[in-house]
């Protein structure tokens, strides 16, 4: 459970794909995960130094999800979540700025983030060797939100410039097997 003063209010939520887990970032630096089924928490992670907003679950593989760190953070740690709170750090890479958001692509080769201060773009990462991909620019101020569609090809970006960005990042083949990399900018919408 995350503190319940003021300033540690949980930030993000999000289910794993088996719908027993729930993960929980918060302003007090954790991550949490939450087991439904026996009503009790799995893991409380501490590896951050800000806000855990960016959290996604690995689409094709329960027990691998990733979080991101605000402003005084910037790193994305990888986790697996069947072992226990000393030893389930996978990796994790400086991303050097704020995390905003987080996706992983339906494979699992890669996984994307997105960025505020100060670089406000969009970064595909190679996955296990957490080395930059791919850097997207697109937005003149800091992105703020994002969503993946569900065919993992597209990514929404919204941005204070009230402007809303489609990308076309991973083109899939063969029913989500394979990928190839992309990186179009389809549409701007204001």
């Amino acid at each position: 459970e995350h503190n319940r003063h003021n300033h540690n209010r949980v930030c993000s939520l999000k289910w794993s794909p088996n719908d027993y887990l729930l993960a929980s970032g918060g302003n007090d630096d954790k991550l949490i995960i939450h087991d439904l089924r026996n009503n009790r928490h799995l893991h409380e992670l501490k590896k951050h130094k800000a806000a855990v907003k960016a959290i996604d679950w690995c689409p094709n593989k329960n027990n691998i999800i990733a979080s991101g760190g605000g402003t005084n953070d910037h790193f994305v740690h990888v986790w697996n979540v069947n072992k226990d709170s000393n030893n389930c750090s996978i990796g994790s890479v400086n991303t050097h700025n704020q995390i905003t958001s987080l996706h992983w692509a339906y494979n699992a080769n890669h996984f994307v983030t997105t960025h505020g201060y100060s670089s406000n773009d969009i970064r595909i990462w190679n996955f296990p060797e957490f080395t930059l991909c791919k850097d997207i620019k697109g937005h003149d101020n800091r992105i703020l939100f994002s969503s993946m569609s569900p065919n993992y090809g597209d990514i929404v970006t919204a941005s204070p410039d009230e402007s809303l960005k489609i990308w076309n990042l991973f083109k899939k083949y063969n029913n989500h097997t394979n990928y190839s990399l992309s990186f179009q900018h389809n549409n701007t919408i204001r």
